[in-house]
């Protein structure tokens, strides 16, 4: 991966360098225990994760008692739990009774990140294929669940993802004002919808998945990869005013699997992100600090 033309200004900066987090999905291609997983995101340089969680998937690594525990022995913090999405069509069932059980697991993943103090899980409404009408029922159970949720203290984040008209149809309702939006950027690149699902969501943007792609699918690279263009991206994120981490949800190319071990492709992935950081914190610094494009894929 080259950058191109990207001077740093570390004296001007360094008051800023801690001012915005980056962190990582803790899955990022590479089988092993979680607990190792987290100490080397920790030893790359990341500050914040986003963890997996509720399914048998999650269970595989740990309890959840163990994987809140394992967080902080490495010193890290959690941004997000990315909770499960293959029943997400119950939340849009004709049947009420799907419906319940759908909402029901995300109060009990609610209650979860109050438990373990985690601030916010992110959430799917829509998947890939058909899907079922949408409903007032839903929007209604998205309300109870705003209500519900900033009563515990938590932020429910709905994730953008290929049928965007279920995410808008919940967050366009005024009484669902309490839920906050996730970006995903190699989502939003291949519906071509990132400006203005920025535009109309940003001020309620709570965090990111920051991946890259070729423009055919979700491939997850690192930013600067793919054809996405990081520099508008940053300057969209700028001008939302979002001041939250920069999380990765990236995985290696078949080559980078091939050639590096996990250790080497967290310290590729941080910096990666770090040259997201700073060109977030230029954008904040004002005209006088901004340099040339950062990224040549």
């Amino acid at each position: 991966m080259v950058h191109r033309g990207f001077t740093v200004y570390a004296e001007e900066l360094s008051s800023w360098e801690n001012t915005m987090d980056v962190g990582i999905f803790t899955w990022f291609g590479y089988v092993q225990p979680l607990r190792d997983s987290l100490q080397m995101i920790a030893q790359a340089g990341f500050e914040r994760v986003m963890l997996w969680w509720g399914d048998s998937l999650a269970a595989y690594y740990g309890t959840p008692k163990e994987t809140a525990g394992w967080v902080r022995e490495a010193g890290l913090t959690v941004d997000s739990i990315h909770v499960p999405y293959e029943n997400v069509t119950w939340l849009w069932d004709v049947d009420a009774g799907f419906r319940r059980k759908a909402f029901a697991a995300l109060e009990s993943f609610a209650e979860d990140c109050r438990c373990y103090g985690f601030p916010r899980l992110v959430v799917h409404v829509s998947q890939r294929g058909e899907m079922p009408p949408r409903r007032p029922e839903t929007r209604e159970g998205f309300r109870r669940l705003a209500e519900d949720t900033q009563r515990l203290g938590v932020q429910v984040a709905l994730e953008n993802t290929d049928q965007n008209a279920y995410l808008r149809y919940i967050l366009d309702d005024p009484d669902c004002a309490a839920l906050r939006f996730c970006l995903d950027t190699s989502h939003a690149a291949l519906t071509g919808e990132r400006e203005a699902l920025l535009r109309d969501y940003g001020r309620r943007l709570a965090c990111l998945h920051l991946s890259d792609n070729r423009g055919h699918r979700d491939d997850h690279f690192l930013p600067g990869q793919g054809n996405l263009s990081w520099d508008g991206i940053c300057a969209d994120l700028h001008a939302a005013d979002y001041r939250g981490c920069l999380s990765l949800e990236v995985l290696p190319t078949p080559e980078q699997q091939a050639a590096l071990s996990a250790q080497e492709f967290l310290r590729e992935a941080f910096a990666s992100a770090e040259i997201l950081r700073r060109r977030m914190l230029e954008l904040r610094a004002g005209p006088a600090m901004r340099t040339e494009s950062a990224w040549d894929g």
